[in-house]
């Protein structure tokens, strides 16, 4: 979602890195930050990670990160089970980030493995610092969120994101959070990632064709214009839903396209203000309960006109 200006977002606390199950050829100076021994191999992928000069791989640069710029890389490419293309080889400084947010954010498991295989500097504005645990422009007055913020996000979805499942990703941006769980749902789920700005949809499909281009041909993964407020009634129910923009209340239309045992994941409040990041669950009876996780400030979920949303239609 657009905004003039960037906010910053709350953070987890900092955590050690671990080893990483998509190994890489490390620079010497960086095995302080990173480990090259390959750990068992995920039932959803095997990464690794490609040559690849960064500024930034972590949002706590070290002496040893900055050393880090120029490793090697080597390896299979990413493969996430029954997709029909493997995706490229992901960045040996993505591959340490994602490593960090295990401990960090706690994610684990296909929600782990699925976000290390979508490498975020396929997402970001060149020069810019796509493996800093901060939020980055992403051109259009938009933003691409912190890492831990969509690492949070993966992890409360993530048994709501199952092989065959249905989600819905509001405020989808650059398309990288769409990917993610696009490769979680699998080739028999679905994603649909919809954004206000038509120049923004098209952004979002560019950055995912560079390594993830399977899911779009697929339909796995829609990419569409829409008004995040009114969600996908045609579309629903769906599983898991992400809002990644901050509404002034829970939208009830999205409450409403919510399967009885999903969850949605959504910031509320007041743009410029301390929002809450809430937890809304819908249990099989239908009653619904929120949830608030923790202190952000994100983007507002911008209302579209009620012309423009037919236009949308």
């Amino acid at each position: 979602q657009a905004m003039p200006a960037m906010p910053d977002e709350e953070g987890v606390a900092e955590g050690s890195p671990v080893a990483s199950s998509c190994p890489a050829v490390e620079h010497p100076a960086a095995a302080a930050v990173g480990s090259s021994e390959p750990a068992p191999s995920s039932p959803l992928a095997k990464c690794s990670a490609k040559s690849e000069n960064v500024e930034d791989v972590s949002a706590a640069a070290t002496p040893a990160n900055a050393a880090a710029d120029g490793e090697a890389g080597g390896g299979s490419p990413c493969k996430p089970q029954a997709m029909d293309r493997p995706s490229r080889p992901v960045a040996a400084a993505w591959s340490r980030l994602t490593s960090t947010l295990e401990q960090k954010v706690g994610l684990k498991g296909r929600a782990l493995e699925a976000m290390r295989c979508v490498d975020r500097g396929d997402f970001v504005v060149p020069g810019s610092n796509a493996y800093d645990d901060t939020p980055q422009r992403i051109g259009h007055n938009a933003t691409i969120s912190a890492p831990h913020m969509h690492a949070m996000a993966l992890r409360l979805l993530a048994d709501h994101l199952r092989p065959g499942g249905k989600a819905l990703d509001v405020g989808s941006g650059s398309g990288f959070l769409s990917a993610v769980m696009a490769r979680m749902v699998g080739p028999n789920g679905t994603v649909i990632g919809i954004d206000y700005l038509e120049p923004l949809v098209k952004l979002s499909h560019d950055n995912v064709s560079k390594g993830h281009a399977d899911l779009l041909e697929s339909s796995c993964l829609q990419l569409e214009v829409g008004d995040g407020w009114k969600g996908r009634p045609k579309e629903a129910p769906f599983d898991a839903i992400h809002v990644g923009a901050a509404a002034l209340e829970v939208p009830k239309a999205l409450i409403d396209q919510l399967r009885p045992g999903g969850r949605m994941v959504v910031p509320v409040g007041q743009t410029g203000k301390t929002q809450a990041f809430m937890q809304v669950d819908k249990d099989e009876r239908g009653a619904v309960s929120e949830k608030k996780l923790v202190d952000v400030m994100y983007v507002p979920l911008v209302k579209v006109a009620e012309d423009a949303t037919n236009a949308l239609q």
